[in-house]
């Protein structure tokens, strides 16, 4: 059951790599070139990997379900927040950068937690949830 759940979260994240259907419009809303708006991409990609780093660490202390549901929250709330108010260009920096530390928290936790729950194979259980985040919306 963890497994299907972290294959389920995985997918969910996989939104996160369908920037490139959303760069085109958001240049166009903010009036500026397309590099500009990718800046937002790179920003969330380079916080989910110190988030992801930081939340293996967070893993020992408050447990694999913590940090799932922390990164789930914040990526959610993130993305929700950026359609809200994302109205300059700096709002989208802050919250889709805040999306990427809520997509770094979130997926660490399945992989951490999943290595437990076979004994003879523990590279199968972490590959599971990684290759769901692959296909995206």
């Amino acid at each position: 059951m963890v497994a299907l759940a972290a294959i389920v979260v995985q997918a969910g994240f996989g939104s996160f790599y369908a920037w490139s259907v959303f760069r085109e419009p958001l240049s166009a809303v903010y009036g500026v070139g397309v590099a500009r708006v990718n800046a937002a991409f790179f920003l969330a990609n380079l916080l989910s990997g110190f988030a992801a780093f930081g939340g293996g660490l967070l893993i020992r202390w408050a447990g694999a379900r913590a940090v799932g549901v922390l990164g789930g929250v914040l990526y959610g709330g993130a993305i929700f927040l950026a359609g809200v108010f994302g109205e300059s260009l700096t709002a989208l920096y802050l919250l889709y950068g805040l999306s990427g530390v809520g997509l770094g928290l979130g997926y660490v936790a399945p992989v951490a937690a999943l290595p437990g729950g076979s004994r003879t194979s523990r590279g199968s259980p972490t590959a599971s949830p990684s290759w769901a985040s692959a296909p995206g919306p």
